[in-house]
């Protein structure tokens, strides 16, 4: 225990604290009883421990706020990259869809234009000439 001085930078911690409310309970029935100083010195050293204990549960709530924080960010900007790379993922089968389509028509126009090509060389080597539409045709076609 504490001597005849305070000594109010040294409080009593852990063991030692409990130690001394328990021989200050134990003394209380006893003829040797706690001096006020004694009494005082106990008293501040558990009022100092709830208050760092005080301390540690608050920062350790700020901390958990904190960290609750930084979880829920790190979990939105993941589920942003994921809707990145899903909408990346989209415009690349679109592009590849429209290629394909681009693609398709080419192919389709070279056929016909090697039909066109064909037909045209039929005709030159049989010396035939291909036959003028006549207003009757046009009128089909169009649809007049």
């Amino acid at each position: 225990m504490a001597g005849a001085g305070r000594n109010n930078s040294s409080p009593l911690r852990g063991s030692d604290l409990k130690n001394a409310e328990a021989l200050q309970v134990v003394s209380a029935s006893k003829d040797q009883k706690f001096t006020v100083i004694q009494a005082e010195y106990v008293l501040a050293s558990r009022r100092a421990a709830n208050s760092f204990l005080r301390t540690v549960i608050y920062l350790a709530t700020i901390a958990l706020v904190i960290i609750a924080g930084l979880g829920l960010r790190a979990t939105q900007a993941a589920k942003a990259e994921r809707i990145a790379r899903q909408s990346e993922q989209v415009a690349k089968e679109d592009a590849s869809g429209q290629r394909n389509e681009a693609v398709k028509q080419r192919n389709q126009a070279q056929r016909t234009a090697q039909t066109f090509a064909t037909v045209d060389n039929n005709d030159q080597t049989t010396g035939r000439r291909q036959r003028e539409p006549s207003n009757a045709d046009w009128h089909g076609i169009v649809g007049c």
